[in-house]
């Protein structure tokens, strides 16, 4: 049986509606309009670390044994030559030997193409000097699985180079991939001080704070390990890859749980394999959930989270998962497996069915009038281009983990989004600006605070004056099972 990480005591159910399709000539108009008990199954988080194996085969040649969270690092590992690229001193191979004495080592595998990969590049040398460099972060770009040329990681590296920051790589061809097997990057492999490796993550644990709390305390515990799921097939159904039968000759099934293992974050996305219809949404925030259910009614476009209208029933732990960005333990997996085709009416009544049953909320769209901010830029503002190259951009506003906040070669829309969420008030973009541009959050920022957010934008050369306009919201309420 194939281990997956469930991410918590994840709640899944997954339903079977057979003969509710006679043919498809009497196919009802929604196919879930059912009245059902659902059926809930429950997992426990359990990341099993496999056993160490021995380094050396029976004829006395060097194997390479898969690595897991406890097991040490073989002196081979430690000896081994990396090939490198772009190193500060100018070496083209380096051992991992030479960082032992380090509190930390974190090997980071990325790929050019991977925007989070990137950006971490930039943020590994920040958290660095901050500990006083006594965590030490190893990229590794292992060209068998991002299929990245030489002539692409010299030119990234390049384009995010700064004056006090050459970022460089190990380039390795398999061998490390070996040791640590992944499908999925960012793959963060941590190593304490004494060559045991304590955790494998995604960036998001990647912050000052938890490298902090691990080089003070050895405690790991806030760690949420990556499994990633070798093999996996997103046009198949996800139960039905792991040894469960799915459904019959005529039946339809439905999966919901909490975050997943190992299978990447998607939208909304329709799938066909052969005579099997699927659709998915993958390890994704609740609030997508209610967009995608109510898409038909409310229309494509996003209404931001500060426009949520919660009354006090609403509980404030409901609230917390509908308003959070990035923790994963709030994102959720919803898939359907149908033998015939999937209409966008039958997604949304099911999305709808699952919050009002699991959730006991359901949603309306409604207009509020409330302060909006809008932003012009000054008579002969300019704006500086950004200075990193066209094919790179940074963006740590949500995840600086302690590091300085700043954006690069994005749009001035990133910007705005992020301040309007922190400050609580809508920022209407009437700058006509169109090139990407370099901005970085000063030093003991208030982001909350109006007064100082438009004295940060007065600096930039950007106007603002408020005004009262009619927004859409959405309109939260509680539900009873009985009322659906």
């Amino acid at each position: 049986m194939k281990n997956f990480d469930w991410g918590g005591r994840g709640l899944l159910f997954m339903k079977r509606f057979s003969h509710l399709l006679k043919s498809r000539n009497n196919r009802s108009r929604t196919l879930f309009s059912f009245t059902l008990p659902l059926l809930f199954f429950l997992f426990s988080n359990t990341v099993s670390a496999q056993e160490p194996r021995q380094d050396s085969g029976a004829d006395g040649l060097l194997e390479i044994s898969e690595l897991s969270v406890g097991d040490t690092l073989p002196d081979a590992l430690w000896t081994m030559k990396l090939n490198v690229f772009n190193h500060l001193d100018s070496n083209e191979v380096i051992t991992l030997d030479s960082f032992r004495d380090k509190e930390l080592i974190i090997l980071d595998f990325w790929a050019t193409w991977c925007g989070s990969c990137v950006d971490g590049l930039y943020k590994s040398e920040v958290i660095e000097r901050e500990t006083d460099y006594r965590l030490k972060v190893i990229p590794v770009n292992s060209v068998s699985m991002t299929k990245d040329s030489e002539s692409k990681i010299r030119n990234t590296l390049s384009n995010i180079a700064e004056s006090n920051f050459k970022p460089f790589t190990v380039v390795d061809d398999n061998k490390m991939l070996e040791y640590f097997p992944h499908v999925m990057v960012p793959h963060l492999v941590w190593i304490d001080s004494t060559g045991v490796i304590i955790a494998t993550t995604t960036s998001t644990e990647f912050t000052l704070d938890n490298i902090k709390k691990q080089i003070q305390t050895g405690k790991t515990s806030f760690y949420k390990h990556k499994v990633d799921i070798a093999g996996f097939d997103e046009t198949k159904p996800i139960l039905g890859q792991f040894g469960s039968e799915i459904m019959g000759d005529e039946s339809i099934s439905c999966l919901f749980s909490t975050y997943v293992g190992g299978i990447p974050k998607t939208p909304g996305t329709y799938y066909r394999n052969g005579d099997f219809f699927l659709y998915r949404i993958a390890n994704n925030t609740l609030s997508y959930l209610v967009m995608e259910a109510y898409k038909n009614d409310f229309g494509r476009g996003q209404i931001p989270r500060i426009q949520y209208i919660f009354p006090e029933d609403i509980p404030d732990t409901l609230i917390t998962k509908l308003t959070h960005r990035n923790d994963r333990d709030d994102t959720y997996l919803f898939e359907i497996s149908s033998r015939q085709e999937i209409s966008a009416a039958d997604v949304s009544a099911l999305l709808k069915k699952i919050l009002r049953e699991k959730f006991h909320i359901k949603v309306s769209k409604v207009k509020r009038r409330i302060p909006v901010i809008i932003a012009t830029l000054k008579p002969g503002a300019k704006f500086k281009k950004s200075e990193l190259n066209s094919t790179n951009s940074f963006n740590n506003f949500y995840d600086a983990g302690g590091a300085p906040k700043r954006m690069q070669n994005r749009s001035i829309f990133g910007l705005f989004n992020y301040l309007s969420g922190t400050m609580g008030i809508p920022i209407d973009n009437q700058t006509g600006l169109k090139q990407k541009i370099d901005v970085a959050l000063p030093d003991n920022f208030d982001e909350t605070d109006k007064v100082a957010v438009e004295a940060f934008l007065n600096d930039l050369g950007i106007e603002t004056r408020e005004e009262l306009r009619d927004l859409d919201h959405l309109l939260f309420e509680t539900v009873s099972n009985t009322n659906n």
